[in-house]
């Protein structure tokens, strides 16, 4: 049998984040830690099925803390408009402890969108604070259109 890592995996046995993309992204940027992500996800219990997250904005820096390892981890050298289904097992998600809804020592599967991957300081703050990159820039714009009026 050739099976891919991602339908080689077998829950309770499997100790690696394997992934597979549903569709690969067309974006500029292929993420990395540090950048920030907009993402939309569906996380579940991958024995029952439960569903315990489902986000449609979730943003959030690659590798800062923000998600556990194994999130982190399975979207590494994605990039925006990718598609990608990420198994996820116990000593990288939630462990001995779970979470949320989360059985202790639960393999987790999330269907992730990635909306948009922010790379390099003004676009990391912008994806923050919630704007697109245009929106910023208008923003900007105005601002320095408008400062000479402001009082000193």
């Amino acid at each position: 049998d050739n099976l891919s890592p991602f339908d080689a995996y077998v829950e309770g046995e499997s100790n690696k984040i394997v992934s597979k993309d549903e569709v690969t992204g067309e974006g500029d940027v292929a993420a990395e830690l540090g950048d920030v992500l907009t993402v939309g996800l569906i996380g579940k219990v991958l024995k029952s099925g439960s569903q315990f997250v489902e986000n449609e904005n979730f943003v959030f820096e690659l590798g800062a803390g923000d998600t556990f390892p194994g999130f982190n981890e399975g979207l590494i050298g994605s990039k925006a408009g990718t598609k990608r289904v990420i198994k996820v097992p116990p000593s990288q998600a939630y462990g001995k402890n779970g979470a949320r809804g989360v059985p202790p020592m639960s393999d987790l599967i999330f269907e992730v969108e990635v909306q948009a991957v922010a790379h390099g300081a003004f676009d990391k703050v912008i994806a923050k604070i919630g704007l697109d990159r245009l929106a910023a820039l208008i923003l900007l714009g105005i601002l320095f259109a408008v400062s000479p009026f402001l009082p000193s």
